[in-house]
């Protein structure tokens, strides 16, 4: 019993790190824009510490999807959340839907959640909740609970478990303020998550801090899940249009996938009389040639890579007004840490002068006690050899006496360098 509790609490352990979206946030693939089996969608940018889903700009959406699928029945949905200013912007948009990286509150084939931003009474803002299939009548969101929000970063957090929804919010991180709490008829078991934010005329910078998952039931997922690698390709916004296009390309081109589909039948052999095949590849040619002066063409090359030109520039538009915006704190933070430079090295200057001052002094006095012994030449060698026994050795007497003229030399050369520099003081 212990050993399948400790295998069902692994489990958790490692389902929640597959599936939440925690900092930092750190770029698994660039040419998705992919955090983990999470995508950033649209005006989405990830800032490292956090991800802004929207900058303060009209009419614009961003959010981050999830490739993976939930199995687990219940569950647990946190995301840690904020805004920049109180009033403005349309909101958050939690989805749990079959549909993958849903992002349209009014079409929603699941379970949707709406904080909306834009009517904000008494500082609370109103809840709105929507459970349906798509082109359904129940698709209209309905308000159920309103909640207090604040500019730093709060909790907003979905429960299901079984039919039952619990929605509540923690300002504080630790004591959690219910919202609405029911039993939801029609709820789908199986989907995907994602989170978005949006603006209207109203703008607001929707900030995302993370998103925890916890899994609240057994589940079974598949062997060799790849369910990540195969939503990457429909979450490609091209990649349905090159889809289709292709497709119609294909339409115009019968005669051309008849004889490739006979050719394929007759493993790519000519018949002994190929004079009929050489007739027939004629119009073959002919729908070629049609359909490469159709596909290769300015215009649809303008039309493949302009909206991702765009894209890419409309976000790199975006991140140098956030640099532009933050340029002034940066430069007063340069401001305070040079101040403080100087401040320090004021007084790492004026603490080596004082040591310089008493190293001088102390010189000096020894070098003034040392001029004023009467017997210079025993006095030095007295020192040098620690004993005050006599120096008969001639060669030693010598040295002695080249010791006392390079002291004199020194303490000559030491009052000269004080007058020069004026008491050892740099006045450059």
């Amino acid at each position: 019993m212990k050993i399948q509790m400790l295998f069902v609490l692994c489990h958790a352990v490692l389902s929640q790190s597959h599936y939440s979206l925690l900092p930092p946030f750190l770029i698994t693939d660039k040419s998705h824009l992919e955090i983990g089996n999470w995508t950033l969608r649209d005006s989405a940018i990830n800032m490292k510490d956090f991800i802004r889903l929207t900058p303060s700009y009209q009419y614009i959406s961003g959010g981050v999807c999830q490739r993976v699928p939930v199995y687990s029945d219940d569950w647990s949905f946190e995301a840690n959340v904020s805004t920049s200013n109180k009033y403005g912007g349309f909101g958050f948009h939690f989805y749990f839907t079959e549909t993958l990286c849903t992002s349209d509150i009014f079409n929603v084939n699941g379970l949707a959640i709406w904080i909306n931003t834009t009517n904000t009474t008494n500082d609370e803002e109103d809840v709105y909740f929507v459970n349906s299939k798509i082109n359904s009548n129940e698709n209209k969101p309905k308000q159920i609970c309103k909640i207090k929000m604040q500019q730093k970063p709060f909790l907003f957090r979905i429960t299901k478990r079984g039919t039952r929804i619990t929605v509540d919010s923690s300002n504080d991180f630790e004591n959690y303020t219910t919202c609405f709490d029911q039993n939801i008829k029609n709820l789908i078991t199986k989907g995907y998550f994602s989170f978005f934010g949006s603006t209207t005329e109203q703008v607001n910078d929707h900030d995302l801090h993370g998103i925890n998952i916890k899994l609240l039931s057994k589940y079974k997922e598949p062997e060799n899940d790849t369910s990540s690698t195969y939503n990457r390709k429909l979450l490609d916004s091209f990649y349905l249009i090159r889809k289709k296009e292709k497709g119609a390309r294909r339409s115009k081109m019968p005669k051309s996938f008849h004889f490739i589909n006979k050719s394929k039948e007759k493993e790519y052999l000519l018949d002994k009389n190929p004079t009929d095949d050489i007739i027939d590849s004629f119009p073959i040619i002919s729908e070629s040639i049609q359909r490469a002066e159709y596909s290769i063409s300015i215009y649809k090359i303008k039309k493949v890579f302009a909206p991702r030109i765009r894209m890419q520039l409309e976000k790199s538009t975006m991140m140098v007004d956030l640099a532009e915006s933050l340029m002034p704190e940066v430069q007063d933070l340069l401001k305070d840490i040079w101040a403080e430079a100087e401040l320090s090295l004021t007084e790492i200057a004026a603490n080596i002068s004082m040591e310089m001052e008493k190293i001088q002094n102390e010189a000096t006095e020894y070098a003034k006690s040392l001029i004023r012994k009467e017997d210079d030449a025993q006095f030095l060698m007295n020192l040098i050899k620690g004993s005050t026994e006599e120096v008969n050795d001639f060669p030693s007497f010598v040295l002695i006496i080249i010791c006392g003229i390079e002291l004199f030399a020194y303490i000559v050369f030491f009052v000269y360098q004080r007058k020069k520099t004026m008491n050892f003081k740099k006045h450059s």
